[in-house]
């Protein structure tokens, strides 16, 4: 269990392209998480994670949002009061299952890995203006390493349940910008060790 209390936090913003920090008058922060890990057998181990939290700005009269000129169609700040509102990139909830087996297979040891990440919704400004979906996550991959342990091949899937979802919001005086994570990726690779 955890809890913050913040005088003056700092917020960063970015109007006209230039950066600029404000002081959040008072935020606070109070949450649980917890860890589990379990080996089934020595080969095969489960863990999970969650993580729970509550932040918001109890006191931030001076925040920001960005409106649209209806005359030029140029975006600018203009002042909001965020007091009460949720913190930025602060989700509920967030959770992560993962498993892993390994076993002998042609005299080397092949690993089966995979992971499930959940995140609750959230937003990417103190003004409550740009919210993410909540979105889910899967992950997995299969190496085997030789008897020397000298290489390692792998095949490997990211995003595998194809969510479409933002890293990161650019707002500009000429436009609101979105940097996307990637879609459904799988891959394979060759690792070294010398």
């Amino acid at each position: 269990a955890f809890y913050y209390d913040y005088s003056n936090l700092q917020v960063a913003y970015y109007p006209a392209g230039q950066a600029f920090t404000l002081n959040a008058a008072s935020s606070e922060i109070f949450g649980l998480e917890a860890q589990a890990r379990y080996a089934v057998t020595p080969e095969f181990q489960v863990s999970i994670s969650g993580a729970w939290v509550d932040a918001e700005y109890d006191d931030f009269p001076n925040s920001y949002r960005y409106d649209r000129d209806p005359i030029y169609g140029l975006y600018g700040t203009v002042p909001v009061d965020a007091s009460g509102f949720e913190m930025q990139r602060a989700p509920e909830f967030t959770g992560t299952l993962s498993a892993r087996y390994e076993t002998d297979l042609a005299d080397g040891v092949l690993a089966l890995s995979g992971s499930l990440y959940y995140t609750s919704s959230f937003y990417f400004d103190p003004a409550e203006q740009f919210e993410e979906d909540a979105y889910t996550t899967l992950g997995l991959r299969a190496a085997w390493t030789d008897p020397s342990e000298r290489y390692t091949l792998a095949i490997y899937g990211d995003n595998l349940t194809d969510d479409e979802y933002r890293t990161q919001i650019a707002a500009h005086d000429i436009g609101i910008g979105a940097l996307w994570a990637a879609p459904l990726t799988v891959g394979a690779s060759v690792t070294v060790n010398f």
